[in-house]
């Protein structure tokens, strides 16, 4: 080990928890655990929980951290406590007597090791425990060091960590903080690299030298130039102009960053170096080549103090120091700024560093602190040539001649199959031989594996019990993946051995499944082999999710040499690492004739029993006539019911009267006796009959409208009698229905809806839900609870809303007034405004200002930090016609208890009877149900800059949550998505800001508003115009009540996202591929029981699509989007 191997090297990531805004951007606690304590600038762990950073672990790291423990209230006087660190299955922890307790097990070892020592003058709940550890690593082993107040607490050597994720291989299993009944608070946290040597660079600064870029702008640099809103009406890109990469003049590499402050368009330029570190009361030295287009530049220099330097026309080195360095903010301490002073500026090579406390009279001769230039390490950390997983060589597979049956006699048949004889045990070939041939026919995919061994008479061939784990190495077996779907997600494993003995394992480790296949075995002398063939039906592997490429791994567990090797290398070995896995390509004549499946199913109970509710999507490009066998999958009640019925492409909805109260059964789908499909579905339980108004209250409609969906209808002529404020109607009852109560007669106020429905006279099902009626008044805003979106002043908005902040009293009038001129020239229809108490004047003002220019408005108010005489006068000077929702808390979960935040919007609804009354939330409010969701509109933000690595994927499931969540009462969905933060590494790219709005959309959004400025990337700029236009364009579209069913597609709905719409004649089709990589083609099936027109117009593409039997295929780069619209009717 390196002398280094102990030192601190550069900052990755410090909180002191000073500040609460960027919790949820920066942590990830266990919902029920760790809560900041923003007046005490801690975490506190209330007995329990866990706390992970969002900054990825490095595999070489110094983390430190400073506790205060006590045991909780009702932990018994001998019970072991503990908190600390957690790691792979290493923990480094304080335990309630006021020890240290590092505990390991290591591979290979039955037992549990460690190490107790006892930590000088501990207090449990006073003392401050500072913990350290690090983790060095070379040649494939890991040291752990661990201290506790700078003293030894252990250390132990262990294999190196791997990256449980192939696809990203620099991304370690996170080190976690965890309490376990302490009530710890954590006070300080930090996170750095491992000093390697005294080579090392100094520098604290990533892309120094601007090598790096996205879309031709720096990573990891903000710019602190300001368009003049209130002055300028120059095009915003004359502003974009003045911040690029020059690569005719540069220091140094191979560009600099060319500054321009052009006063037409702005009294400020700059940049801040996002990330650069820093140490409170160290002392460090900021220096950066500049230059200008003329003599004397003012330039300001900013480390945490400022300095003016006045910059010439040749490249110069200039230089701040600070002997007091801040602590660390969410803000970098490293800024150049100037202002007022037309001019250039090129900028290059900056670096700071830590230095010894500078001499007095060194700084009063202004002498030279800082070393030569160097790039940062973290560059490398950052930027370097990532090795991604490399796949096992494709496979293609041919389907076999009618003559051909596989045997276990594999030389009948293996010269017409694919053959693999490449096998790996980690990263080196195994060490027997093994062959693989792979075939199919239109049934069946056949595998055959000759295992070659030089002691036959060793092999073990004992019949196993079914679905024994010893299989999985214990044995002389073989063992293969097959993931249908092709996305490394939703995969099978089966394996078999030498005695004939198998083990399955379903979609998600599902040890229930056993599917039916097949294997045989022989030892076959003359070869020196095991001899296995498998016979896999299609049939059991079926669904609409199969494609023609799947993914696989074709393993094998050798007893002789003790190996597990297969067909991908990897340097952990395991067989389930999927980003290595084969692609193999089947005959698509074999495979789509068995993409048809169940896609979700459930149940409801009735007095006359139990009935199942399926839905069947049936991709296999045509109508399928096919008997449908329901099997009880729990006890042994055999058949539950069978069905003859045609399969429309698309999705299908059927259900049955099952004798018995089971929650999974066996479904099987046949043609002409030939199976198709054979799964296990465990079902949900449903609501027989659910009800839904229209709007969330009503003024002057002529109707209350209720929408009522049931699973009673399928078997039986039921009526419906829906009763409310004494008015009765009675309709017939389908699957689906309206029912329309007039409300001519209904008087102001709340009342009671009461549905039943009858069988003859028999009541069969009842369910109620509520009727609010109001006087008319201009201006209000309504909840559509069918379309889960807002109506204001009688017309459907679909909010696309940057963020306006009236948040200082120094704020001009004209500031205001420019920003709204400006979004109007821009055709921006909404605003999302802030009003800050300290500037409620210049609220008024940009409210005053939308208004003229017929822009609506969310208001975000601070009304819960108001007294209740403030927040009177406050909404009297905040009405105004034009607002539409009262966002009236932010991100509560980080600061307030749930009910607390329940109470207080159950106290401010009554005061906007005419407006939604919401709150925001992060990522932790909806999954922990947080002020029991007692919000008007479900609201999230989450940006996938606010950490490095994320994806619009990571995005778009808050979405789903939201939707899930809200789905009972139709609660719109809307999100709070990046356009600029003025604390973040980076803006989104373009295809990043398509997919991320598109996506959301496809998942349910029907409003977006933007954090928290207006875009400072061209290309972002570029998409956040287009994609205003497009949505205005789509409003009527998005907001449609018509219904047409959902198209379905080949590709992964994970992220292939898509919703279909009907309006005014034409179905539409909004599919986004919200993942970076290529998805090719995908295949489109409209949904059943409509006649669609010959094309498909690629809206805002300028193309069309051919669509043939209500099919349609087109291709999809990473992040885009395409919106189809197709003529429709009824036939």
């Amino acid at each position: 080990m390196s002398c280094f191997a102990q030192e601190k090297g550069l900052p990755l990531f410090s909180d002191d928890f000073s500040t609460i805004a960027t919790f949820a951007e920066k942590w990830v606690p266990n919902v029920k655990g760790p809560k900041p304590q923003p007046q005490v600038g801690h975490i506190a762990f209330p007995g329990h929980g866990t706390l992970v950073t969002r900054t990825a672990t490095p595999q070489q790291f110094y983390a430190q951290m400073e506790l205060t423990l006590a045991p909780s209230d009702n932990v018994k006087s001998d019970e072991t406590v503990f908190g600390g660190f957690m790691i792979e299955s290493y923990k480094f922890l304080v335990r309630s007597d006021g020890k240290s307790w590092m505990i390991y097990k290591l591979k290979g070892f039955e037992r549990a090791r460690g190490k107790v020592t006892a930590i000088a003058d501990f207090e449990p709940g006073k003392s401050v425990v500072k913990l350290t550890l690090i983790r060095k690593v070379e040649n494939g082993v890991a040291t752990y060091i661990f201290r506790a107040n700078g003293k030894d607490a252990g250390s132990f050597v262990c294999d190196a960590p791997v990256a449980p994720d192939p696809q990203q291989p620099d991304r370690f299993k996170p080190l976690t903080i965890w309490s376990y009944k302490m009530d710890m608070n954590l006070l300080d946290y930090e996170m750095s690299t491992l000093k390697q040597s005294d080579a090392d660079s100094p520098n604290l600064i990533i892309n120094s030298s601007f090598e790096y870029d996205q879309e031709g702008i720096p990573l990891y640099y903000v710019r602190q130039g300001r368009y003049d809103y209130a002055k300028s009406t120059a095009p915003y890109e004359d502003f974009l102009a003045g911040w690029v990469l020059d690569t005719q003049e540069k220091h140094s590499g191979n560009q600099s960053l060319r500054m321009t402050m052009n006063p037409d368009v702005t009294t400020r330029e700059g940049l801040m170096a996002w990330g650069a570190g820093t140490v409170k009361g160290m002392s460090g030295v900021f220096s950066v080549w500049l230059k200008a287009d003329r003599e004397n530049l003012p330039v300001r220099l900013q480390y945490g103090k400022s300095k003016i330097v006045h910059v010439a026309t040749q490249w110069q080195r200039y230089e701040i120091v600070n002997p007091d360095l801040p602590k660390p903010s969410v803000l970098s301490p490293v800024r150049i700024l100037f202002q007022n002073t037309p001019g250039t500026l090129w900028v290059d090579d900056l670096q700071a560093q830590f230095i010894n406390i500078p001499d007095e009279t060194d700084l009063k001769a202004d002498a030279t602190f800082a070393t030569a230039y160097k790039p940062s390490n973290l560059d490398q950390a950052k930027f370097g040539q990532r090795q991604g997983p490399q796949r096992a060589p494709e496979i293609t597979i041919m389907q076999l001649p009618s003559d051909v049956l596989p045997t276990v006699n594999l030389d009948t048949w293996k010269n017409r199959a694919t053959k693999l004889d490449t096998f790996f045990c980690k990263l080196d070939q195994a060490t027997n031989k093994t062959e693989a041939y792979i075939a199919c026919d239109k049934t069946n995919l056949y595998i055959g594996y000759r295992c070659f061994t030089p002691d036959l008479s060793a092999v073990d061939t004992a019949r196993g019990d079914h679905d024994s784990f010893r299989i999985f190495g214990g044995r002389d077996s073989v063992e293969f993946f097959l993931d249908p779907s092709g996305t490394g997600e939703d995969y099978y494993q089966l394996a078999a051995d030498a005695g004939g003995s198998r083990t399955d394992l379903g979609i998600g480790h599902d040890k229930s499944w056993n599917g039916d296949w097949q294997s045989l075995s022989k030892l076959n002398h003359k070869t020196k082999s095991i001899d296995y063939l498998i016979t896999v039906p299609f049939a059991t592997l079926a669904g609409p999710q199969m494609q023609s490429r799947w993914l696989v791994n074709f393993g094998r567990n050798d007893v002789a040499t003790k190996e597990s090797g297969s067909i991908i290398k990897t340097i952990s070995g395991r067989f389930n690492q999927t980003a290595y896995w084969a692609q193999m390509n089947l005959p698509s004549s074999v495979v789509d004739q068995y993409r048809l499946g169940v896609t979700v199913g459930g149940y409801t109970d009735k007095t006359d029993g139990r009935r199942v509710l399926l839905t069947l999507a049936n991709l296999t490009g045509e109508d399928q006539s096919v008997t449908v066998e329901f099997f009880d999958a729990q006890g042994d009640a055999g058949k539950l019911a069978e069905k003859q019925l045609t399969l429309r492409m698309g999705q299908n909805d059927l259900s049955f009267l099952s004798p018995v109260n089971n929650s999974k059964v066996k479904v099987k789908l046949t043609q002409a006796n030939h199976p198709l499909s054979e799964q296990m579905i465990v079902l949900g339980k449903r609501t027989p009959v659910t009800i839904l108004s229209r709007l969330d209250y009503y003024m002057n409609e002529t109707e209350a409208l209720f929408k009522v969906t049931t699973s009673l209808a399928s078997d039986q002529q039921l009526t419906a009698k829906c009763t409310a404020a004494g008015q009765s109607v009675t309709v017939p009852v389908s699957a689906k229905f309206n029912v329309a109560i007039p409300l001519d007669q209904i008087p102001d106020g709340e009342h009671a809806v009461d549905l039943s429905l009858f069988n003859g006279h028999r009541k069969v099902a009842s369910t109620s839900t509520t009727l609010i009626k109001r006087p008319y008044q201009k201006g209000a805003t309504q909840i559509n609870q069918f379309t889960r979106s807002l109506i204001h002043d009688d017309e459907p908005i679909f909010q696309f809303a940057p963020l306006l902040v009236a948040g200082w009293s120094h704020q001009k009038r004209e500031y205001f007034q420019g920003v709204v001129d400006f979004y109007a020239r821009h055709g921006f229809k909404y605003l999302h405004l802030l009003v800050q108490p300290a500037a409620l004047e210049q609220g008024v003002w940009a409210l005053k200002s939308a208004q003229e220019h017929g822009i609506r408005v969310m208001l975000w108010t601070k009304y819960f930090e108001a007294t209740d005489e403030q927040m009177a006068s406050m909404r009297k000077q905040l009405d105004f016609p034009n607002v539409y929702c009262q966002m009236v808390i932010d991100e509560p979960e980080l600061k307030l208890p749930s009910d607390v935040t329940r109470d207080f919007l159950r106290r401010i609804k009554p005061l906007f009877p005419y407006h939604p009354v919401m709150m925001n939330n992060t990522v932790l409010g909806i999954p922990g149900r947080y002020a029991n969701l007692e919000t008007d509109i479900l609201m999230i933000d989450d940006y996938i800059t606010n950490t490095e690595n994320r994806t619009v994927a990571s995005v778009v499931k808050a979405t789903d949550l939201m939707y899930q969540a809200g789905e009972e009462q139709g609660k719109p969905c809307y999100y709070f998505v990046i356009s600029q933060a003025y604390h973040h590494y980076r803006e989104p790219t373009y295809g990043e800001q398509i997919a991320q709005v598109y996506g959301n959309i496809a998942a349910g959004c029907t409003g977006i508003s933007y954090f928290d400025s207006t875009p400072k990337n061209p290309t972002n700029w570029k998409a956040f115009i287009q994609l205003n236009k497009e949505i205005q364009s789509l409003t009527e579209v998005l907001l449609s009540e018509q219904e047409i069913g959902q198209a379905t597609c080949s590709a992964d709905p994970k992220l292939l996202r898509n919703a279909t719409y009907l309006h005014d004649g034409f179905a539409y089709v909004i599919a986004c591929n919200i993942d970076e990589n290529t998805m090719g083609k995908v295949d489109f099936i409209l949904p059943a029981g409509w006649t669609y027109a010959g094309q498909a117009q690629v809206m805002f593409e300028d193309r069309q699509l051919p669509v043939t039997d209500s099919k349609f295929t087109d291709n999809f780069p990473g992040h885009s989007r395409h919106v189809y619209k197709i003529k429709v009717k009824k036939p």
